[in-house]
């Protein structure tokens, strides 16, 4: 008999859509000395926005809801790890901001993950020596090159934050289907890729460890299907059969 996952990021998605406002709720309204920060009157004619923190703080979220919803993800992977990777990933961007996938998909892929890692030296500076070398060695961890030694946290990690971006855009989006060609683009070369690298890195530690492993590849295969063919259901054309998708 076929094993069937429940599919979890459909009904994730309109919990994540109404809750992700609070990415646009103002703190300190009408608090003289902090008259400094937006009001939500201000903010609001701004129009929508996701904060490089607002990113971090969803990927938290949908880390959490992938734990309670897939026993085996939640009993081979530390999440305690993934937590901490998740928290400090996109830190360097708090001095130059965030560098779309699009901009560097039309152009060096990995442009400025140096000036990245530079800024983030510059940010944790002043903290002890020994927390400093372990944020660092955080960051290093999640912007390291793939490869079969990777651990199974850091391939977690990596997944959640594509996926994430994936759904936001599925909700915030525009002209998405008239946008195809670089959205598949985008997908292709980085949650799909982290998608198929986090299935083989558990399928790798199945062969070692046993069957655990193996269902919670099954886990994560089928979610990463799932948000495949959501993708497809907003009219977007994409094919990724040729990875296995």
């Amino acid at each position: 008999m076929k094993e069937i996952h429940p599919k979890i990021l459909g009904s994730f998605l309109e919990f994540y859509k109404n809750v992700y406002s609070l990415n646009l709720k103002t703190r300190w309204n009408d608090v003289p000395h902090m008259s400094a920060f937006a009001s939500q009157d201000e903010l609001e004619k701004v129009g929508n926005f996701e904060s490089v923190a607002g990113h971090i703080w969803g990927c938290q979220l949908l880390s959490l809801v992938i734990k309670k919803t897939n026993p085996s993800l939640k009993k081979v992977i530390d999440f305690e790890d993934v937590s901490d990777l998740l928290t400090v990933h996109d830190i360097g961007e708090a001095i130059r901001g965030d560098i779309s996938l699009t901009s560097r998909a039309s152009s060096n892929f990995d442009m400025d993950k140096d000036g990245e890692r530079e800024d983030y030296v510059k940010i944790i500076k002043d903290l002890p020596e020994k927390l400093q070398n372990g944020l660092l060695d955080l960051f290093d961890e999640f912007e390291g090159e793939s490869n079969e030694e990777m651990k199974l946290e850091v391939l977690f990690a990596r997944w959640v934050d594509s996926l994430q971006g994936n759904l936001t855009g599925q909700i915030f989006g525009n002209n998405l289907p008239e946008n195809s060609e670089i959205i598949e683009k985008v997908m292709r070369i980085r949650s799909v890729v982290r998608s198929r690298q986090l299935v083989e890195g558990l399928l790798r530690k199945s062969e070692k460890s046993g069957d655990d492993h193996s269902k919670a590849a099954f886990e994560a295969e089928m979610i990463s299907k799932e948000n495949i063919e959501m993708v497809k259901e907003l009219g977007i054309q994409v094919d990724f059969s040729d990875l296995g998708f």
